[in-house]
């Protein structure tokens, strides 16, 4: 009896760690998310090609497809936001003691995915970007990229764990 016990408080320690994890990675994804939509806009603003294109755009007749445009790009950069404030606010949410989800996991793996994308990416950018900023922004992704596992990986070891830690409860209250 006293072994069971034993069992379930450290079960408990180590799912209360992991919880911490889970909403310290979920903090940490939502501030990267700001950090995402930064480096998007200035990747758009200093590369050449694009330079080149809205200047050619600006100087158009045609105002509604100005306004289009500037529309689907604020609405893409609110979409990025809010995908990858879902997945931090949701580990923060389990962290606290709410109810498993697994639609967080998914959106936290396709991210995870297009982390790894970018961390490649940092280093072939357009030929305006110097090194420090690549460098910045590899660094800050890969920062990101342990996060994300960091959040995934306790996600599943806090469900493993209270499964576990039920079956150990319900065996010691059968006995």
């Amino acid at each position: 009896m006293v072994y069971i016990a034993e069992v379930i408080g450290y079960m408990e320690r180590k799912i209360r760690k992991f919880k911490n994890n889970m909403m310290t990675s979920g903090m940490a994804v939502i501030v990267f998310t700001v950090w995402d939509i930064v480096k998007l806009v200035i990747s758009l603003l200093l590369d050449t090609t694009y330079k080149k294109y809205y200047m050619a755009f600006l100087h158009r007749d045609n105002v509604v497809l100005l306004f289009l445009e500037i529309f689907f790009f604020v609405f893409f950069v609110a979409l990025i936001g809010a995908v990858q404030s879902f997945v931090g606010i949701s580990a923060i949410r389990i962290g606290r003691g709410a109810r498993h989800r697994n639609a967080y996991l998914v959106v936290c793996a396709v991210i995870w995915v297009i982390t790894v994308y970018s961390l490649v990416y940092s280093f072939k950018g357009g030929e305006e970007m110097s090194l420090d900023i690549s460098l910045a922004s590899f660094l800050l992704d890969l920062t990101m990229l342990v996060a994300l596992t960091d959040l995934f990986v306790s996600s599943i070891i806090v469900r493993h764990l209270e499964k576990k830690a039920a079956t150990k409860v319900t065996a010691n209250t059968q006995t």
